[in-house]
């Protein structure tokens, strides 16, 4: 089976709300199911091929579990406009030059949290073992919800940060709004050439086209990550050094808000 046997065309299915062609409505892209007996490989190897196709068509690829929580998020967002695409007018109207000080200063802000707790080292110590992540890990199909369909959507724009102003996705919680989003990853983008690639109702997942081989850069890396959501720290690897280690040569960059 080629890797493009994967994707299948949506079909009508009557007892299954079709939250993947309202969602495309809405933001008004073009979009293909990913179905079938698939791996988290195949998945980003598909990925790495529309990202190819993008570049050359003028379109940004994201994977999307679409469902109805995501729906409500993007609809929710956009509420106060008449229209998506005034919405969308409104979030692309901002200037996206301040990545760097939105990570500063919610990372001094967490840091101000550290101080006054009890003596935790949030930074800690390395293991000395590298842990590096090489596909997404969020896609599995035991990882979607029941009213989900992992579907990838051809966003009709090149620069990759934008996309955010077509899945409004965002400011609940400690997860940063869209305006941020756009910002930290405008600046990412440019610096290490990571893009948004899988979208679901709280997770994040990037895609490095050049990843870090030094643990100096990954911990820098990691320093801004925690800023940009903690939970991965917090409740995922403990430290930011642990969460360093997993960034030396990973192709992928993961993040969770609770």
């Amino acid at each position: 089976m080629g890797i493009f046997d994967i994707f299948k065309k949506k079909t009508k299915n009557e007892n299954k709300k079709d939250y993947a062609r309202e969602i495309a409505d809405i933001i008004g892209c073009d979009y293909i199911e990913i179905s079938g007996d698939y791996k988290k490989e195949q998945i980003l190897d598909l990925y790495i091929s529309e990202l190819k196709k993008g570049q050359e068509e003028g379109f940004t690829p994201v994977i999307v579990a679409a469902g109805s929580t995501l729906e409500e998020i993007i609809e929710l967002n956009s509420e106060e406009y008449r229209t998506f695409e005034e919405y969308m007018t409104e979030i692309l109207n901002h200037s996206f030059e301040n990545g760097p000080d939105i990570l500063d200063e919610r990372l001094r802000e967490l840091e101000k949290d550290m101080a006054e707790a009890d003596g935790y080292d949030i930074y800690g110590e390395y293991s000395g073992k590298l842990n590096p992540c090489k596909c997404f890990l969020s896609i599995g199909k035991s990882d979607l919800n029941s009213d989900e369909t992992l579907v990838l959507f051809r966003i009709p724009v090149k620069e990759p940060w934008k996309v955010f102003a077509w899945i409004p996705f965002g400011g609940w919680n400690e997860c940063p709004d869209q305006v941020d989003m756009i910002a930290v990853c405008k600046y990412w983008y440019e610096k290490f050439g990571a893009v948004p690639a899988v979208v679901k109702s709280d997770i994040l997942e990037m895609y490095v086209l050049g990843p870090v081989n030094d643990i100096d850069t990954a911990f820098d890396i990691a320093k801004e990550q925690y800023g940009f959501c903690n939970d991965i720290v917090d409740q995922g690897t403990g430290t930011i050094k642990s969460l360093a280690e997993t960034l030396v040569g990973s192709n992928v960059w993961y993040f969770w808000w609770d």
